[in-house]
């Protein structure tokens, strides 16, 4: 069969003209695609942007309310492109301040940190260092991004049996810590406030109720780590610990098998409680309630009648440290402060140190 010349150049007119068209279709759909990214591109650099200016009106803020009160601490929202939309803690020493300023655009978060120095013969507030701080946030399933945790962040804890909320504060020696005592109703006012006093520990015992002020009291020592009651062991002789034998391994660390602080926090050590003491404005009751701590004159149970004594005269705090048959913890009066030994039947207060 014989094929006109003319009917094979339509054919091929026709093939032609087919791949050109998918041609165009090809390159406008790869076209649509790089835009398409590119806008995603643009918006989230301009979230990006919006968020950290936002932020960094709030490291301003803070600045400008420290000019006008260098002992000014605490956290707040500002509202700067929505309500709210800016987070703003401020940790001050009396020597130094830190600023953290948080803020969201869309999804995007920006987080600058700020460091001044505050020179307490002039009043000036010095900047010494200003960063953004990468956030690695944890996306849920709702895509809601959750922001690590930072000092001055607060924390929620199950304590006693019930849901349990307290702040933090940084100190300068660096290490973050509960913003009051296990079982305190608040952070202190005043050295001898009782609403701050808190719980009573017996060295490395758990959360079970014997810290309470009013607990039950029993004379017969436990064998093991856990006594299976919430009641104050007392009236024990030498070598004066609720536990028989002794076990020096029940408050060490966050893995500590009695720790009783919330998770990721412990029971500080004695050097801890030493560099802290060091820090007091006074090396005394005063100072230790003086410091960023608010260190309270709670008194001690005793491990004699299981009473409690030198309310509003004396504070002890735990630390996780022993000393032989002994352990260490924080001690002060209104004549000195000091880290020393102690029975570790005592009941003294607990105050946790983020690990």
């Amino acid at each position: 069969m014989l094929i006109k010349k003319d009917s094979l150049r339509g054919v091929a007119a026709l093939i032609t003209v087919i791949s050109l068209g998918s041609l165009v279709f090809v390159i406008s759909l790869s076209t649509a695609v790089v835009t398409f990214w590119s806008i995603k591109n643009i918006d989230a650099n301009q979230k990006g942007m919006i968020a950290y200016y936002a932020a960094y009106s709030g490291i301003q803020d803070a600045l400008i309310k420290l000019e006008r009160n260098k002992d000014f601490s605490g956290e707040y929202n500002l509202s700067i492109n929505n309500e709210n939309d800016v987070s703003v803690i401020v940790s001050n020493t009396g020597e130094s301040v830190t600023i953290y300023s948080e803020a969201v655009s869309g999804q995007i978060y920006k987080r600058i940190e700020t460091t001044a120095d505050i020179d307490n013969t002039t009043g000036l507030i010095v900047p010494v260092r200003t960063e953004e701080v990468v956030i690695s946030a944890i996306t849920t399933t709702t895509t809601t991004t959750v922001p690590p945790f930072i000092c001055g962040d607060s924390v929620t804890f199950t304590y006693k049996g019930s849901s349990e909320t307290y702040g933090t504060v940084l100190s300068s020696t660096g290490k973050c810590w509960l913003d009051r005592n296990l079982g305190a109703l608040r952070v202190a006012t005043a050295y001898n406030d009782s609403d701050a006093y808190g719980d009573l520990f017996q060295w490395g015992r758990l959360d079970d109720g014997h810290q309470t002020r009013t607990s039950g009291t029993t004379e017969t020592l436990s064998t093991t780590d856990d006594p299976g009651h919430s009641n104050f062991i007392y009236g024990m002789s030498y070598p004066y610990d609720w536990r028989d034998p002794q076990n020096d391994n029940l408050w060490q660390g966050v893995n500590g098998v009695n720790n009783p602080c919330p998770e990721g926090w412990r029971i500080p050590t004695e050097t801890e409680w030493e560099n802290e003491r060091l820090k007091f404005p006074t090396n005394d009751r005063a100072g230790a309630f003086n410091s960023v701590l608010k260190l309270t004159a709670d008194g001690y149970r005793d491990f004699n009648d299981g009473l409690v004594y030198a309310v509003g005269d004396y504070g002890y705090y735990c630390s996780s440290s022993v000393n032989g048959i002994f352990a260490q913890d924080l001690s002060f009066d209104d004549g000195s402060a000091f880290v020393d030994i102690s029975e570790r039947a005592y009941g003294s207060s607990v105050r946790c140190v983020q690990d």
